[in-house]
C-alpha cells in the first residue's frame, strides 16, 4: 500500500452542504482530508476548494474523477 498526500483543487456551485458533500467523498473511500481552503472566485456562486488529501496514489485518481458525478463540481484538478 503506497499512501501519499496530493492537492485536490474542485470548482464548484455554491450551493448549502457542499463542504460536507466533498469531505463524506474522500473520508468514505479512505481517504484523509489534511486540509481545507476555500476561495471565492469572481463569479457569482462559484467556489474553488484546494484540498490535501492522503491515501492510495492509484485511487486518488480514480475517485477525483467520480467527483463530476456530483452535480455541485464543475472542474477538478489533482495535482
Amino acid at each position: 500500500m503506497n499512501k501519499t498526500k496530493r492537492i485536490v483543487n474542485v470548482l464548484v456551485h455554491d450551493r448549502p452542504n457542499v463542504l460536507v458533500k466533498l469531505i463524506s467523498f474522500f473520508e468514505k473511500r479512505g481517504f484523509r482530508v489534511e486540509n481545507i481552503n476555500l476561495i471565492k472566485t469572481d463569479k457569482p456562486g462559484i467556489s474553488k476548494y484546494n484540498m490535501i488529501i492522503s491515501g492510495e496514489d492509484n485511487n486518488i485518481g480514480k475517485s477525483s474523477k467520480q467527483l463530476y458525478k456530483f452535480v455541485e463540481t464543475i472542474d477538478v484538478n489533482l495535482l
